[in-house]
């Protein structure tokens, strides 16, 4: 069983081997087959999960490489799944946008926020841009009220 934090995917970047750039036979042999596969894009899976974590592989690259680790539309704190034991920290759905700003500046943890350009009531706080990692936060649902917490996300540029 491998441990992660979200903390330190938040704040440093980091979540073990889950990272851009990995390959498929870098991460079975660190962490093992994972808990889902599919999307099938050229007899290969494009998409693999390890509980509520989610990776997309760039099927246009031989190896076929990590371009986006993710998290998203998780009930209450996310999931590891049967092979990693996740540390949630704060992150939660639904997490209220301020909390999270809380926690970041006390941490000392730069970001900005970006209004997404198709959806006004998505925001997000880009922590970094090489890979980009942001968080998203649901700022109004169709009755004006705020939702919180998205999804966690770790893309190339």
């Amino acid at each position: 069983m491998i441990h992660l934090s979200m903390r330190d995917w938040i704040v440093a970047g980091e979540l073990g081997p889950f990272r851009v750039g990995a390959t498929k036979a870098e991460l079975i042999g660190v962490v093992g087959h994972p808990d889902q596969a599919g999307c099938p894009d050229d007899g290969e899976d494009a998409v693999w999960k390890y509980g509520d974590l989610e990776l997309l592989f760039d099927a246009t690259s031989r190896p076929f490489r990590v371009s986006c680790v993710e998290m998203h539309a998780f009930d209450g704190a996310p999931s590891g799944g049967r092979k990693l034991r996740l540390d949630p920290w704060i992150v939660r759905s639904e997490l209220p946008l301020a909390d999270m700003r809380r926690a970041l500046d006390a941490l000392g943890v730069p970001y900005r926020e970006e209004v997404h350009r198709y959806d006004d009531t998505l925001l997000q706080l880009v922590l970094r841009d090489d890979p980009r990692m942001h968080l998203d936060f649901i700022t109004s649902d169709r009755d004006g009220r705020s939702t919180g917490l998205r999804g966690l996300w770790m893309t190339r540029r």
